[in-house]
């Protein structure tokens, strides 16, 4: 099931706009290769740091609808990563459609925000108390506020880009 997501769409110049938040020394390489899917697996990466989520999906691009995930994870960044960075994504609506969206693993193929907790409490065996469960904003912010690509985004569509073809 992929949940309704709201993302920005240009009428005017016809592309799908999101932002993605980064670790500083990261950037340089973003900006040459573009966003690799296959880095989403690593130890360094963000989304594995704190939980192992992504599985058997090695191959992933997390990118924020709205900019509440990315002023998430740069905050996170800022705080306790030597730094973070929010770039900016515009993709062709053509060649968007041509990507593969895949639900978000973080959400561990929950339905809705109860079923979330309870499969979250399922995978790490423990009961949650109230400071330590998932709140509903996080909830909504990994279901309606982020999409996820399996596969690439290259630096054509990252607006800080020297390759970019806006």
């Amino acid at each position: 099931l992929i949940m309704y997501r709201i993302k920005r769409f240009s009428l005017r110049n016809k592309r799908d706009e999101f932002t993605h938040a980064t670790q500083k020394k990261n950037v340089d390489s973003i900006l040459k290769r573009g966003l690799l899917g296959t880095k989403s697996h690593s130890k360094d990466s963000i989304t594995n740091m704190s939980r192992n989520v992504t599985g058997s999906k090695k191959n992933l691009v997390y990118l924020s609808n709205d900019g509440r995930s990315s002023k998430m994870i740069k905050k996170v960044c800022d705080e306790f990563l030597g730094g973070g960075v929010i770039l900016n994504i515009s993709i062709p609506h053509e060649e968007f459609k041509k990507m593969k969206v895949v639900d978000n693993p973080e959400l561990l193929g929950s339905k809705n925000y109860d079923d979330f907790i309870n499969r979250y409490r399922n995978k790490y065996k423990r009961s949650l108390s109230k400071s330590k469960t998932p709140s509903k904003e996080y909830y909504d912010i990994m279901s309606r506020g982020t999409t996820v690509i399996e596969g690439d985004i290259p630096p054509e569509y990252i607006k800080e880009s020297p390759k970019y073809t806006g």
